[in-house]
């Protein structure tokens, strides 16, 4: 019984811990994923406004985040294209033009081609600059098993804590029980005697029908004297439980041990 309580207890932490640390890593998480984003959509923008005055007061980290840009015509044509630390070829341009073309908006992601794209008009053209995402993904990656390393860890070490602590919380419970059952043994064996003593008594007594109450006083003189005894076992126990039910405080002092065994004998 008690096992299964320490263990309740060890899964309620654990679930406790669990929720707050959790989403304590995952707010954690979605905040650096958002900050990855924000920076390539800086670089978006400053690729766009190359020539003109960054918004951004200092220039983002191109060697971190390879991207492009390319001018495309009216007819869709690619007039020209200007790569900044990105390995792409004219294929590749053209395959991206033509994605961001079809998605129908002027920003958004390329999932097929793994980049995100920033379109804006300029004259008889329009400027598309592309980002590639392969490093913010492999960041939010590593955003995510370094969490989940961290939580597996942490829950570890809260699982050895929660032992420790299951076996000192519920000490004092099973202590508490354990009295309570050499308490009601101790009880039920006080009260055994005198109820066997009255049975027998009682079966004497009916063994001889026709005998007056003046033959079989003795009889009946210990079923009274059993009868108080256990009133008083009764009286006691009851005395116990509204004790222990009002928080009635128990005295304490000095008691002469064998004065009280001797009134006992």
């Amino acid at each position: 019984m008690f096992g299964k309580l320490r263990w309740k207890f060890v899964l309620l932490i654990m679930a406790l811990l669990s929720a707050v640390l959790g989403t304590a890593l995952a707010v954690q998480t979605v905040s650096a994923a958002r900050q990855y984003r924000e920076e390539t959509d800086r670089v978006l923008r400053w690729v766009l406004q190359r020539r003109e005055e960054p918004l951004e007061p200092s220039r983002p980290s191109m060697d971190a985040i390879p991207a492009f840009c390319a001018a495309v015509d009216g007819n869709g044509q690619v007039l020209f294209a200007l790569s900044y630390n990105a390995d792409v070829n004219e294929e590749d341009v053209v395959r991206a033009v033509e994605a961001a073309l079809a998605n129908g908006g002027y920003a958004g992601e390329l999932d097929g081609l793994d980049l995100r794209f920033l379109a804006q008009p300029r004259g008889l053209w329009l400027e598309v600059a592309f980002a590639d995402l392969t490093w913010e993904h492999s960041a939010v990656r590593r955003q995510v098993t370094s969490a989940a390393l961290v939580l597996s860890a942490a829950l570890a070490g809260f699982f050895v804590v929660s032992l420790f602590l299951s076996r000192w919380l519920v000490r004092p419970v099973e202590e508490s029980w354990q009295r309570q059952r050499r308490f009601v043994a101790d009880a039920s064996h006080e009260l055994k005697t005198p109820i066997t003593v009255l049975l027998a008594d009682v079966d004497i007594l009916l063994s001889h029908p026709s005998d007056t109450i003046g033959t079989q006083r003795r009889w009946v003189e210990h079923i009274r004297e059993e009868g108080l005894r256990m009133k008083g076992l009764v009286g006691d126990l009851l005395f116990l439980a509204r004790g222990d039910a009002a928080g009635m405080e128990r005295p304490q002092g000095r008691a002469d041990l064998s004065q009280v065994c001797e009134d006992c004998v």
